[in-house]
């Protein structure tokens, strides 16, 4: 069951073109119990939402289904957390040029998706990666 990327505020779009310039993906594999209120918190930062079912035989895809203004990818067996990850990154390219991902477990928290926007360096593009401990952005030299 596919749903469409819904809210967006006006300063996630790049100024050249209409493509977001960040979206948030977030891998689930049977997180029924935090995953509602981690798409909450993503939702609220106004970026688009992709959420990657990963085979969950739980009350999580039940859980998804009753959300709005998200994306839900179902794989029909657990692949794996890189998978997911990987069918997140295809669908967010469509719409945005930088993919963020946050674990559906609540070990993440959604509002630091902000410091990491912050930690990418102007007119690179890093790979940012955070820890407990900071962010580290990763650029290529040319």
């Amino acid at each position: 069951m596919n749903r469409k990327a819904g809210k967006t505020s006006k300063n996630t779009k790049n100024s050249k073109n209409s493509r977001n310039r960040f979206a948030v993906i977030i891998p689930v594999y049977n997180h029924a119990a935090t995953v509602v209120q981690v798409v909450r918190q993503a939702q609220d930062l106004g970026y688009p939402v992709f959420v990657v079912d990963d085979g969950s035989t739980d009350e999580t895809p039940q859980r998804l289904a009753e959300m709005k203004s998200i994306t839900v990818l179902h794989h029909s067996k657990n692949e794996g957390k890189g998978a997911a990850i990987l069918t997140g990154f295809m669908a967010a390219s469509h719409v945005a040029d930088f993919a963020i991902t946050i674990d559906a477990d609540g070990q993440h928290y959604p509002e630091d998706v902000l410091k990491l926007i912050s930690a990418i360096p102007a007119k690179k593009r890093p790979i940012v990666i955070g820890t407990r401990e900071g962010m580290t952005a990763l650029q290529e030299d040319h």
